[in-house]
């Protein structure tokens, strides 16, 4: 397992998985089978009460993955599921299927809060359109912002392959339980069906993931301080400043709550918690643990 060096570098290459880039960033595998895993990278805070994942299928024993497919999954094609409307998505007036890399969705909404599929259209073999079913509106984020409960689609790529494939991204609250049921195959290997679960809980204030909140996430914020995030914006309000610092400071060492804690307004509260902040000046370099806390069940078939 690679080494994350820096927390601004591990969010970077984070992000850059999210926008399909190839570079593989550290990740807690859900699913063992013959010849593929199953990894779910680490959690991106895309807003105050949402994070994001990388969805990747790693070929095992030369196995090339290549083909997704919901349809064959031996659950009734369910695909990546919830069993409540917890999975955030983005859309626009009439249907419109899940947004993939070739797609630019009007009215700028920003990529971060969709769960999507990682795939180009134009370098896929398709059996069945990757689809999204409809969201329920909640304009938090964005007017055409929502949740749903699944991504499905049996689709192939067609173009160069390697031994990893960031097949999704799924964007979802702090308590989601999530499924997945699906086919994976590559040219040569017998095809595998995926069943597994993965139930996520985040601390509001845990900027670097790491399951606390203390003065790592204040050194984060620190060396983002002014910046327009992801980095450090642990409150998800666009900009890294001393509501991110109150956040930190509020949820201190805490477990994760069920709410949205009250941010206390800038005052001597905040000029206190700066204090915190003048004494941290460095990123500090730690090695990757595990940093989604999941129950998790697999069966290879």
């Amino acid at each position: 397992m690679a080494r994350c060096v820096r927390f601004s570098l591990e969010l970077f290459a984070a992000i850059a998985a999210i926008h399909g880039v190839g570079e593989r960033v550290c990740a807690a595998t859900i699913y063992t089978g013959s010849n593929f895993n199953v990894e779910a990278s680490f959690l991106v805070p895309v807003s105050a009460s949402l994070r994001g994942f990388t969805l990747i299928a790693v070929g095992k024993n030369g196995a090339q993955p290549r083909v997704f497919d919901s349809s064959k999954s031996g659950q009734d094609g369910t695909g990546i599921t919830t069993t409540e409307n917890r999975i955030h998505q983005v859309w626009e007036g009439g249907f419109v299927p899940t947004p993939t890399l070739n797609l630019v969705v009007p009215g700028s909404i920003p990529q971060s809060i969709d769960s999507h599929f990682l795939v180009d259209t134009s370098s896929l073999f398709i059996t069945q359109l990757p689809a999204e079913n409809r969201p329920i509106a909640d304009p938090t984020l964005n007017p055409s912002a929502g949740y749903g409960n699944s991504l499905t689609g049996a689709f192939a790529l067609v173009g160069a392959v390697g031994s990893s494939w960031n097949v999704a991204y799924v964007v979802v609250p702090s308590g989601t339980s999530l499924n997945f049921s699906f086919e994976l195959g590559a040219a040569g290997f017998a095809s595998e069906q995926v069943m597994t679960s993965l139930a996520m809980t985040f601390t509001l204030g845990d900027g670097n993931m790491d399951g606390l909140v203390n003065i790592f996430d204040i050194n984060l914020i620190s060396s983002n301080w002014g910046g327009a995030g992801p980095a450090g914006d642990v409150n998800g309000d666009g900009i890294v400043n001393v509501f991110d610092i109150n956040l930190v400071a509020f949820n201190w060492s805490s477990i994760p709550p069920p709410t949205l804690a009250t941010i206390p307004e800038p005052g001597t509260f905040a000029l206190a918690t700066l204090g915190i902040l003048a004494i941290v000046t460095r990123s500090v370099a730690i090695p990757c643990v595990r940093r989604i806390r999941s129950a998790v069940t697999s069966d290879s078939k």
